[in-house]
């Protein structure tokens, strides 16, 4: 049970991530999401099956983002039980067919962003660090 856990998710508008704050919401913990793209919708969802929970509008390839949401969550709840690092982009492209700045981008929210979001959450708690299973096979 994660009664009273408080769980910040990352890219949580859709997909895994919405999946996972819906389930700990129903498990009893509050909820922060987190996303790049506006979650209103969701958040209405989840509060309206009686679940605590806020969204806070990051972009986790911007530190100063990043620091702005955990400043959010623990001023709102003293702590951070739980963190998803589930924000992630997919470039469905070759490597000779990708752009220097495409390669950086995608760099910037899937590397960086998970460095600047697990700096933050290192005291204590538990951290989730999502993955692709194309982390697990080769391309060109």
């Amino acid at each position: 049970m994660l009664i009273n856990k408080v769980a910040v998710i990352t890219g949580a508008k859709s997909g895994i991530g919405l999946a996972m704050a819906e389930r700990f919401a129903l498990e009893g913990a509050r909820i922060i999401l987190s996303d790049i793209r506006m979650a209103n919708t969701e958040t209405e969802r989840i509060k309206n099956n009686g679940r605590e929970v806020f969204f806070f509008q990051v972009d986790v390839s911007k530190a100063q983002d990043v620091e702005s949401l955990f400043e959010e969550a623990i001023n709102k709840y003293g702590r951070i039980d739980i963190l998803v690092n589930n924000a992630g982009i997919e470039l469905a492209k070759n490597i000779p067919e990708t752009s220097i700045e495409e390669w950086d981008h995608l760099m910037s929210i899937n590397l960086k962003g998970v460095f600047y979001v697990q700096r933050l959450q290192c005291r204590s708690g538990v951290i989730i660090n999502m993955a692709s299973e194309l982390g697990l096979v080769g391309g060109i």
